[in-house]
């Protein structure tokens, strides 16, 4: 894997609750990642409706940078990703024309078309993303009718790690595999669809084509301490970040990201049947390179942060964290899980008292503590990871030969546990951070570092084994 001298690069990995920023070293052989800043944060509700508070996150993101560069004085590059859909709309001077919305905002559920109408089918067979309230698409369509004089006064629609590598180097790009989580692009050409940005009432103008990564996009200019720093144009989802950093991952494997939300699915040139695909809630999202990355969105570990919430429990020490997972593991394996796509569990007030009505609805008898309740949390993503392994082989006609398991989910011997015995597929965990592996692969290839993230990928899973 051997191509130059040592290359450090400072990745920015944004996850819906926290951000990271690592700075990673390559020599040529091994990468080995530090971490330069971490911070925990939300969306504000603001009356009934849910705001990112994008000014924080900024300062959030450069603090950390100016922290990588301080470790790292010969930093070379920085690269963002982000999680999915949001969006920040511009003025030609390049201020917000509105205040950015989270993706948990449920402003756009009476406008969400029926899963089973022909519209949701249309939108499915142009775009390969199925309906859900949080897609851009949607977002936007109310958005603009709500505020119709927006679409003459806005210039440009970035999403967010598009954003934010703006206010940085200037760069108005808009990336292929964020832009692919919008419901807005094109399954069989890869561009923003005209036909759904019309239907939607999305001036086409707001987007440019949509831009592959692994080259440099400029340098920051007018941050402190941060000047002439170069920003390469990695894969703005995370998720795509994730997959394509999972060490050794291959199309033989399927790759199962885990964090707020749990990401399953693979690489591959071929879509789901239509039909079986809106069916099934897949995503046909993108890589970095423009390749296909069929994926289901299940809820994730976001149901055990909630729950901490509802309990008023939130572990901080690796000795809480130790003693409750104990508790968890002693705790019998319940007889039903939860159905996890019950949209009543995407964002409750209360997460306990969301669990208890769908159990109830159902006859089951309610956990009685909380090590009760996350063992049938963990026990729920497992079953939901692995319906959904079953699906990609069916529809797909092949067979993985083991799960590739990534995310906060893979340092849990449960979780792994119970996902190998109830898919009764291998399960290869790597605890490393998967997606700062992603992110940094991209900006060694614009630097010129590495020639194949994939190579690179495949040389790095000896060292993570």
């Amino acid at each position: 894997m051997s191509k130059s001298k040592s290359v450090s690069v400072a990745a920015v990995d944004m996850g819906a609750t926290s951000g990271r920023v690592f700075v990673a070293k390559w020599d040529g052989e091994h990468l080995e990642m530090s971490e330069s800043h971490r911070f925990r944060h939300s969306f504000a509700s603001l009356g009934s409706h849910c705001y990112w508070e994008m000014g924080a996150l900024y300062r959030e993101i450069t603090d950390g940078l100016r922290l990588a560069r301080e470790a790292e004085p010969k930093l070379a590059s920085c690269g963002l990703d982000f999680w999915g859909v949001d969006h920040a709309l511009l003025l030609k001077d390049g201020r917000l024309a509105h205040p950015i919305y989270s993706y948990r905002d449920e402003r756009t559920r009476l406008l969400m078309p029926d899963r089973e109408s022909e519209e949701a089918a249309e939108l499915y067979a142009r775009t390969g993303i199925p309906p859900v309230v949080y897609n851009s698409s949607i977002q936007l369509k109310e958005t603009l009718s709500a505020m119709p004089a927006l679409r003459d006064s806005v210039e440009r629609c970035l999403f967010l790690p598009d954003y934010v590598n703006y206010l940085l180097s200037g760069a108005k790009e808009n990336e292929v595999s964020i832009a692919s989580t919008s419901q807005l692009l094109s399954l069989d050409g890869g561009g923003f669809d005209a036909e759904t940005l019309n239907r939607m009432g999305i001036p086409q103008d707001w987007f440019s084509e949509p831009s592959k990564c692994g080259k440099v996009l400029g340098s920051v200019e007018s941050e402190k301490g941060l000047e002439g720093l170069s920003v390469s144009l990695v894969p703005g989802h995370d998720t795509s970040c994730a997959f394509e950093g999972a060490p050794g991952a291959t199309e033989d494997d399927f790759v199962v990201s885990t964090g707020t939300w749990v990401l399953a699915g693979a690489f591959s040139d071929k879509p789901f049947p239509t039909e079986l695909g809106l069916q099934k809630g897949i995503s046909h999202e993108r890589c970095g390179d423009g390749g296909l990355r069929p994926t289901k969105i299940l809820l994730g570990l976001w149901m055990v942060e909630r729950l901490f919430d509802s309990f008023g429990v939130h572990p901080q020490s690796q000795q809480d964290w130790s003693s409750l997972l104990h508790n968890v593991e002693v705790e019998p394996v319940p007889g039903e899980v939860l159905d996890t796509g019950d949209s009543s569990l995407f964002n409750p007030s209360d997460m306990r008292e969301a669990i208890d009505a769908q159990l109830k609805s159902r006859g089951l008898p309610l956990p009685a503590s909380l090590a009760a309740y996350l063992r049938l949390v963990y026990e729920s993503i497992a079953e939901s990871v692995a319906a959904a392994l079953k699906e990609f082989e069916s529809a797909l006609g092949r067979r993985y030969p083991r799960i590739v398991l990534i995310g906060g989910g893979a340092k849990n011997e449960l979780l792994c546990r119970s996902l190998n015995e109830r898919s009764g597929c291998p399960v290869y965990a790597y605890p490393t951070e998967a997606a700062v592996i992603g992110n940094a692969a991209y900006q060694l290839k614009a630097l010129g570092a590495i020639d194949s993230v994939s190579e690179f990928r495949k040389g790095l899973a000896k060292q993570f084994d």
